[in-house]
């Protein structure tokens, strides 16, 4: 099975999916509107315009993850069976950000802006098929938590799952990082597996 869906989580693909997200996610970009055909080969010299001639550097950032994750039951998480002793649970890491290893990318914007995260995570969940879990993926700029979005999986699905946020950032060196969490609803054996994840931050000028 997992050999099945990392056929299918290519670069390639995820890269198309993240830019669709960026096409119909919430950014938009103002245009000054001009008449048709008023700028052209008279108008503007050949390598007149290149980054330099940008305001605003524009950036981009990515990385693939593809270390098998095992969302592991427990009883902090709706996991735990019979006759076990309850868990002292602390909050979930989700709750309060953190560094998120291989789960990272950074962006170094020299004026302020904004930052546009996108993420896709693979899932495998090894339950039995009545069986259901509640998946958490959830954005961290910074290290604090900035958007979340949680999905239902039953056992013996596999799926992709995307997360998209876009947040106002200051000058600076910036981190987007992404983790994801499990709640389930059963004790019976079959964990969730995060077969892949991909993350991508760019940066984008201010409003």
């Amino acid at each position: 099975m997992l050999g099945f869906l990392h056929g299918r989580l290519t670069y390639a693909n995820i890269t198309a999916t993240l830019a669709l997200f960026v096409s119909l996610g919430g950014a938009s970009y103002a245009a000054v509107t001009l008449p048709a055909a008023s700028v052209g080969k008279k108008q503007i010299r050949a390598g007149a315009v290149g980054l330099g001639a940008l305001s605003f550097p524009l950036g981009t950032a990515g990385i693939n993850d593809d270390k098998v994750q095992d969302l592991t039951k427990n009883g902090c998480n709706g996991g735990s069976f019979p006759g076990n002793a309850t868990a002292d649970c602390t909050p979930p890491s989700r709750s309060l950000g953190g560094p998120t290893p291989g789960r990272e990318v950074h962006l170094l914007f020299r004026s302020a802006g904004r930052l546009l995260v996108s993420a896709i995570v693979s899932l495998y969940n090894q339950g039995a098929p009545q069986t259901t879990a509640h998946i958490t993926l959830q954005l961290n700029v910074d290290r604090h938590p900035v958007s979340e979005s949680v999905t239902t999986t039953t056992g013996g699905q596999v799926l992709q799952v995307p997360i998209q946020t876009l947040v106002n950032v200051k000058a600076g060196s910036h981190t987007a990082g992404l983790e994801v969490s499990a709640q389930y609803g059963s004790s019976t054996p079959g964990d969730v597996l995060v077969s892949a994840a991909s993350v991508i931050a760019s940066a984008l000028p201010a409003d």
